[in-house]
């Protein structure tokens, strides 16, 4: 909220402020948006075993988990990677900024 705010009390133009969100909260919004869909399909899929346990023996032999197995490990630490990349973002434009402004 009050990063919203801030913005505004210093005078920053409307423009620098909509391009420095979409270009500072998009990158990351992706990649925890991946990281919650695959682990959205990992619950999805578990929670589609238990209910056909359910189904065959009832609600008291039956136990919603989650195996190792099950995760796609592949599609996490990709969404992980993404996100490393993204909290590198600021200081690799702070070096490149520093570069260029010396030459």
């Amino acid at each position: 909220f009050i990063i919203n705010l801030v913005p505004a009390v210093l005078g920053v133009p409307l423009r620098t402020f909509a391009i420095g969100t979409f270009f500072g909260i998009i990158p990351a919004t992706f990649a925890f948006s991946y990281l919650g869909d695959t682990l959205d399909r990992v619950i999805s899929e578990a929670r589609a075993g238990y209910d056909a346990c359910v189904a065959a023996k009832g609600a008291a032999p039956c136990k919603l988990t989650v195996e190792l197995g099950m995760l796609p490990i592949k599609q996490i630490l990709l969404s992980l990677t993404l996100i490393g990349l993204v909290a590198l973002i600021p200081p690799v434009l702070k070096k490149w900024r520093a570069r260029h402004a010396a030459a």
